[in-house]
């Protein structure tokens, strides 16, 4: 017993000497090359971004180690300020933890992003936080969708095969010597959706930043603005494929289908935004949304018996 407390004693008192920050220079150095070379390493080197966020998860990981080992072992401060410094420390972590969050991209990138706490706080203190969130509203008066050679009125284009022929002369084969030119931007939100095109205008889906709404928007080929916006809520989220709907719309005889993340099916007038029906998917059918939510377009399939039919992925189990 005296043994060990001759050692607990030692050890103490042998950890308290006095300041040394070599090390600790040693270490913030070492790291700091590390995370340099992370950075500047070509991306061929690492494949995918998730290499390289992985990379530097473990560096910072390793890096903490080495602080925590110094401050217990070699750093000569007094017991109370160690604790102090630790304290300190943890309460930092938990404080990044609780306001950040991870979001994993399509190719495994990691973005982090504040939560919605903390970006519902910004709002509220007069914080402009970049929010994209358009309020819904049909059009001012409806659409003329006048037929055009270009459409594309659903998802992989107009025999959904991802093969478009345009008219002659209108699209340049050689874009390094006839390159496109811009001719007007907007902004969007977030999805995965794609474009439905029809009589100079285009239908996709989004989400607005704040999570509450997926949107259905139909803008206008000629300056991009939007002529009317359709909003269900809740918004989707997958840590894994991030934010936003999945699936494109469908244009049929000037009715818009829509399917959302969460397995809302609509029908909506496309001249005016105006919603003409709706089914709940999964509940209608016994089904669950897979994790990376509802993804199926609407396909228009042609029936003799039935007329006009719109086939669709609902899921379920159970003969469902």
């Amino acid at each position: 017993m005296q043994q060990e407390t001759r050692s607990v004693r030692s050890l103490l008192a042998w950890s308290e000497r006095p300041f040394s920050g070599k090390r600790l220079a040693a270490i913030g150095v070492v790291g700091a090359i590390a995370l340099g070379g992370i950075y500047l390493t070509p991306d061929d080197v690492f494949v995918t971004h998730a290499n390289r966020f992985l990379a530097t998860e473990v560096t910072l990981i390793l890096m903490t180690a080495a602080f925590c080992a110094w401050l217990a072992l070699d750093s000569g401060l007094t017991l109370k300020t160690r604790r102090r410094i630790a304290v300190t420390y943890l309460f930092l972590g938990a404080a990044a933890i609780a306001s950040f969050k991870v979001d994993w991209g399509g190719d495994m990138e990691q973005i982090i992003r504040p939560r919605r706490w903390v970006l519902n706080t910004a709002r509220r203190i007069g914080i402009d936080v970049n929010d994209y969130a358009p309020q819904a509203r049909t059009a001012a008066e409806p659409l003329k969708l006048t037929s055009a050679s270009y459409e594309s009125p659903g998802f992989l284009g107009p025999t959904h095969d991802a093969v478009f022929q345009p008219p002659a002369g209108k699209l340049a084969r050689d874009w390094g010597a006839q390159p496109p030119k811009e001719l007007w931007r907007t902004r969007v939100g977030e999805g995965w959706s794609s474009f439905a095109v029809v009589g100079g205008y285009a239908f996709t889906q989004q989400q607005t930043t704040d999570e509450t709404f997926e949107q259905v928007v139909c803008l206008s080929l000629a300056d991009g603005k939007d002529q009317w916006i359709h909003s269900d809520a809740p918004g989707y989220s997958w840590a894994l494929g991030r934010r936003g709907p999945r699936a494109t719309p469908t244009f049929h005889e000037g009715k818009l289908y829509t399917v959302g993340s969460n397995g809302l099916f609509n029908c909506l007038d496309a001249a005016t935004g105006k919603l003409l029906w709706s089914h709940e998917l999964l509940g209608e059918n016994h089904a669950e949304a897979p994790m990376w939510g509802k993804s199926s377009s609407p396909l228009i399939v042609k029936s003799a018996q039935h007329g006009d039919l719109v086939v669709l992925s609902a899921g379920g189990g159970e003969g469902h």
